[in-house]
């Protein structure tokens, strides 16, 4: 091998090395923004996550729906986080055992990503039933 193919070797070899790099960063800032959660109304730390989800039936407006459990790991604070569409998620307070109702139902659902599911989860959350007395919500930053 000839000086001019080694060179040309190792430079292919540094790009392959930078992009690689950069895509282990990328995913590292990923999983540390994933980890910090978003705020919570109650305490302020950035603790709040989302554990378990389930896509619902489009609503009367023809929007999706899905609901996503949520907990603060450095409070008290339960609730649900409702999207709408492609509107960012509100957060609405549950009291624990209603939190725990809802996480439930979603382990019982076969298939909780699957709108057209027709488990007796989807049809009990999805039939309008009232999941949280809590209409005004908060934000999810």
């Amino acid at each position: 091998m000839n000086l001019r193919a080694v060179l040309v070797l190792l430079a292919v070899l540094v790009v392959v090395l930078r992009l690689l790099l950069a895509r282990q960063k990328r995913r590292a800032l990923a999983a540390a923004s994933a980890a910090r959660g978003h705020r919570c109304p109650d305490c302020g730390s950035r603790r709040v996550v989302g554990q378990k989800s389930i896509a619902l039936a489009p609503d009367a407006e023809g929007k999706s729906l899905e609901l996503k459990a949520i907990s603060c790991r450095a409070c008290t604070l339960r609730g649900v986080a409702v999207r709408r569409g492609d509107a960012a998620p509100r957060g609405h307070r549950l009291d624990w055992q209603v939190h725990a109702a809802l996480a439930l139902a979603i382990d019982r659902c076969p298939a909780p990503s699957d709108p057209a599911c027709d488990c007796a989860s989807h049809r009990r959350l999805g039939s309008g039933a009232e999941v949280t007395r809590d209409p005004i919500g908060f934000d999810l930053d």
